[in-house]
């Protein structure tokens, strides 16, 4: 399929979906690409979100710009090259996090200076991560310079 412009009821939802990351796109104009692998929604030209297994994921530039405002992990140095690799994400490496988390929550992850530069799934709840310290924590759907960071920003 083409890229087009959203139709008025798509872009209501997706502005709808787009508010529970604290992401205001205003009065821009917004087109959807529908590909094989995921939709990607862009606004006025530029990469903002894409949809895949279900969930909307925003893009990475559009996460650092606004900030979320929940389901922040924090990670160390050392486990940021591991998930810049396509590692899933695993409890050692947490130095802090949001502990609303719930498994099946989308999660931003954070370097030590603050810039996101992924973005899952979390495979258990926060309580559970944290009281353990051990174990996988969040699949990595997304990370700065994968697949999609090249094919779409």
């Amino acid at each position: 399929m083409s890229r087009h412009f959203l139709s008025r009821r798509d872009l209501s939802e997706l502005v709808l979906k787009l508010q529970d990351f604290k992401i205001a796109i205003g009065d821009g104009k917004v087109e959807v690409d529908e590909k094989k692998s995921a939709t990607h929604y862009y606004i006025d030209g530029r990469p903002l979100a894409f949809e895949q297994d279900n969930y909307l994921f925003p893009t990475l530039k559009v996460i650092n710009q606004f900030r979320p405002g929940g389901n922040e992990i924090t990670v160390d140095d050392g486990a940021v090259p591991r998930l810049m690799n396509g590692a899933n994400l695993f409890a050692q490496g947490i130095v802090t996090m949001d502990m609303e988390i719930i498994k099946g929550s989308m999660v931003f992850i954070q370097n030590l200076k603050g810039v996101f530069f992924a973005i899952g799934i979390a495979t258990r709840d926060a309580k559970d991560i944290m009281a353990n310290k051990q174990g996988e924590s969040a699949r990595i759907v997304h990370h700065a310079g994968d697949r999609i960071y090249h094919e779409f920003g």
